[in-house]
């Protein structure tokens, strides 16, 4: 088989046009302590299962998943959740390459439910424009992340943002929806559960002040 774009690791059932694979529905049935994958490295406790991993930061600091996946399915493994990677994905870039981030997304979530880990999906709005795909592959009735760190930095954002919800809701009719960041108005009849944000996980780890790059909105 081609050795291309992890082609050789699998090729998963989709259902939409685009060939985006299919993430398995999953439900939270045991809340975890969410820390980004990036602590994975120095996390030396033997049992990991009561933390969820997620990637809501730089893609530089785990694009490294995506070229090698079986190098970090050990390390990965040893958690209770995994939140799908958050690839970038921007209503002002070229299509293609919001495309290709969304197909990596889905590759690597349905990847790690293959090898048995507990995956929720990660879910980007972007533009109404782009609601005709950025659902796909999502399932429906399932627990959902979602994030509004840097969405919702002014009155325009967060019309938008709402907007998306509000029409993800009606889409995917999620179970749960795990919030990573400010919770919203908009989410006060929905089943919520907060992750945290990047300050909250930098007092856990006992930084008080964080990384003020990446402030909060």
């Amino acid at each position: 088989m081609v050795d291309y774009e992890n082609i050789e690791l699998g090729q998963f059932s989709s259902s939409n046009l685009w060939g985006f694979p299919d993430i398995l529905p999953q439900e939270y049935d045991t809340e975890v302590k969410w820390q980004r994958f990036n602590f994975c490295y120095g996390d030396r406790r033997k049992d990991k299962t009561d933390t969820g991993v997620h990637f809501m930061m730089y893609d530089s600091l785990f694009t490294r998943v995506w070229n090698n996946p079986k190098e970090y399915n050990r390390m990965l493994g040893e958690y209770g959740f995994l939140c799908a990677p958050d690839f970038s994905a921007f209503g002002d870039w070229a299509d293609a390459l919001s495309l290709y981030n969304h197909y990596r997304k889905q590759w690597l979530a349905r990847y790690w439910q293959e090898q048995g880990f507990k995956v929720l999906p990660k879910v980007n709005f972007l533009l109404p424009q782009h609601w005709e795909w950025c659902f796909d592959g999502i399932p429906k009735e399932s627990a959902i992340v979602v994030s509004t760190v840097g969405n919702v930095r002014n009155r325009e954002e967060r019309e938008l943002f709402v907007k998306g919800y509000d029409h993800m809701k009606s889409v995917l009719n999620p179970s749960q929806i795990l919030v990573y960041g400010k919770v919203l108005p908009c989410m006060d009849n929905d089943n919520i559960v907060w992750m945290g944000d990047y300050n909250t996980e930098m007092e856990r780890r006992g930084h008080k002040n964080g990384n003020r790059s990446e402030k909060q909105d």
